[in-house]
């Protein structure tokens, strides 16, 4: 199976043992396609069956069906996760709409007679998309440390026994 991820979102090759579920509305080729060839959807989870179905469910009952669960959903690893760089970050506040007009008012305003307002206006908004720029990588870097601590183990239940993971 060959998995590909763009923008946050995962998708993969159309095989699997949910490989019927994976193509409601996320199918990239031809709508007749052929399951030999590669297509990718987004990965569909399974969350429109019965509730009943939630309640019974009794973990994986072999390492087969964990292994081929793991390989459709992935596993629960935050190691991608990375923090960008300020400038990075001031660079997306800096082109957001609401900041390019106020950049337009500032403009506006320096074209007549209200220059001192306009210059001061420009630093306040620089000042304070930094600030938040900052704040931002800051939260971002805190998430970062405490998504890699070290971890307490966790039981499932899985293979009819429960262990520790």
């Amino acid at each position: 199976m060959c998995r590909l991820t763009f923008q946050d979102v995962t998708f993969q090759t159309q095989a699997g043992p949910h490989a019927a579920t994976l193509c409601k509305g996320y199918l990239y080729g031809p709508d007749d396609w052929d399951a030999l060839a590669v297509t990718f959807a987004r990965s569909q989870f399974p969350t429109d069956w019965p509730v009943s179905s939630y309640v019974r469910w009794s973990g994986h009952p072999d390492t087969t069906s964990y292994n081929d669960a793991a390989d459709t959903y992935g596993t629960n690893d935050t190691s991608w996760f990375n923090t960008p760089s300020l400038a990075a970050l001031l660079g997306e506040h800096l082109v957001a709409p609401f900041f390019l007009l106020q950049i337009l008012c500032v403009c506006l305003w320096s074209l007549d007679e209200y220059w001192y307002y306009a210059l001061f206006t420009l630093f306040t908004l620089m000042l304070f998309e930094t600030t938040v720029a900052v704040n931002r990588r800051r939260s971002l870097r805190r998430l970062r440390e405490h998504a890699s601590l070290p971890l307490e183990d966790v039981y499932c239940y899985r293979f009819g026994e429960w262990n520790a993971v």
